[in-house]
């Protein structure tokens, strides 16, 4: 009996400890630029889903509260034509080699434009070659689900989310929430 408490012990403490790892495995891909870590630690089409889910929302909520009436047909012409482009984009950016690229390019010096010309969002990369000292909060959110919150240097755009989620005996990245300043207007 003694053994068998033992056992569950170590199993509760592994559990507990994992997506600790797999936060700190993921942190070292970013800094390293390693796209088989990346390709490892996120849940690529999960993640591309909640993309697209949470841009169309930030995009919704924007586009009702700018609507008048006499630009209507031009604010639902955008709110039908707009998830097609972004989803059109987030298929083609959103994997482990376009993050690798963009993180190489950021790492570099470059400005907000890569080799190819192709806009880099604004990440400071002080902040990707250290991107464990960005995590203000890492804990879960249920017994499924482990929250990780990471604040930028300007600190006035608020903390970004991370929801990690077990796959077998890794957690992955499956989600985020945007910073209260994407949901302003809505």
């Amino acid at each position: 009996m003694r053994r068998f408490t033992i056992l569950i012990v170590l199993l509760g403490l592994g559990y507990l400890a994992s997506p600790y790892w797999s936060v700190y495995r993921l942190a070292h891909g970013v800094r390293d630029s390693d796209q088989e870590i990346l390709e490892t630690y996120v849940d690529w089409s999960t993640l591309r889903q909640n993309v697209k889910e949470e841009l169309a929302a930030v995009l919704a909520g924007n586009m009702a509260t700018e609507m008048k009436e006499e630009d209507m047909l031009a604010t639902a012409f955008a709110t039908a034509i707009g998830p097609m482009i972004f989803n059109n984009m987030i298929d083609t950016y959103l994997n482990a080699a376009s993050v690798t690229r963009l993180i190489k390019e950021k790492q570099s010096g470059a400005d907000n434009k890569d080799a190819r010309g192709d806009f880099v969002p604004p990440v400071d990369a002080e902040t990707l070659n250290s991107p464990l000292d960005a995590i203000t909060w890492a804990f879960f959110d249920g017994p499924r689900s482990f929250a990780v919150k990471i604040e930028g240097k300007d600190q006035s755009d608020g903390q970004l989310k991370l929801i990690f989620r077990p796959h077998g005996l890794v957690w992955k990245l499956e989600d985020f929430v945007l910073p209260a300043v994407f949901h302003q207007d809505r």
